[in-house]
């Protein structure tokens, strides 16, 4: 489930409201395309925080619906979103 809260806009205002300058943000939208089952099962398994109690075995029937999709297009493909936010703390000497 995706939490909707969380993007670069009410970031960047949590940030403002903590007293931080914001120097430089930006956003992302890249996709990720992935050829192969087992490299999905590898990634789920890598990042835990994106995929929480992930098993083959708990994910088997989304994971074989993922492999179907697969063989149907080639690949099967992800839209991330990332964000960097570079801030600074108020009244902090400037180096």
């Amino acid at each position: 489930m995706p939490i909707t809260e969380f993007d670069l806009a009410n970031e960047v205002k949590a940030f403002k409201e903590k007293n931080f300058d914001v120097i430089y943000s930006n956003e992302y939208f890249p996709y990720l395309r992935f050829y192969d089952i087992g490299a999905i099962v590898f990634w789920a398994r890598v990042i835990k925080w994106e995929f929480p109690n992930f098993s083959v075995e708990n994910c088997f029937k989304e994971l074989y619906e993922l492999e179907l999709e697969r063989k149907n297009k080639g690949y099967i493909e992800s839209k991330q979103h990332r964000f960097i936010i570079v801030a600074r703390k108020k009244n902090e000497a400037k180096t």
